[in-house]
């Protein structure tokens, strides 16, 4: 496939731009229930290209990157959006519904590996290749990558809540940002 943008930090913006973009629109569309669906497409997607490492220049700066890590934007700012508009159990609710859906995605990825592939279809071993390469990520890695993904997001959720607890409904933006850092 050929490229179309070559400029990495023009990619990596538009690909924020478009995460918290859709994390709206799903909210606009769908209410609380579209910000599950953000998270739940968030922390799938990300843990799908967490392999993929690419470099960005930023200020002078060279930095390596995991392109999942572009999409935990989008499941912080849904997972604020639940805590401030219905509270910290729905936040925590998001939360756990993207890790078992994480889970159930990695165990049917790895349970189809376990099929050979047709050799009647000619692209039939092209595609097993292509899932044993995303579902192949060692064990160590996959529960790594949701042991971090619970405990940094249920912290965020408690922090946010906790923040909120002592500015009332005011200083949204100390809250999204303390909790998010």
């Amino acid at each position: 496939m050929q490229e179309i943008l070559v400029n990495q930090e023009l990619i990596w913006l538009l690909t924020v731009i478009y995460d918290l973009g859709m994390a709206l629109l799903l909210f606009r569309f769908f209410g609380k229930y579209g910000l599950y669906t953000a998270v739940i497409l968030g922390i799938m997607l990300a843990n799908l290209q967490g392999g993929k490492i690419s470099e960005l220049e930023l200020f002078g700066y060279t930095f390596t990157a995991s392109m999942g890590a572009i999409l935990y934007s989008g499941i912080y700012f849904a997972t604020d959006i639940l805590n401030e508009r219905y509270g910290k159990k729905e936040a925590d609710r998001a939360v756990m519904l993207g890790f078992f859906a994480n889970v159930a995605v990695m165990i049917t990825l790895i349970l189809s590996i376990q099929f050979k592939p047709s050799s009647l279809v000619g692209s039939a071993a092209e595609v097993h290749n292509s899932i044993v390469t995303l579902a192949g990520y060692s064990p160590a890695f996959v529960i790594g990558s949701l042991t971090a993904y619970l405990i940094s997001q249920r912290f965020d959720v408690w922090f946010f809540h906790t923040i909120k607890s002592y500015t009332g409904e005011s200083k949204l933006w100390l809250r999204n940002n303390l909790s998010t850092i």
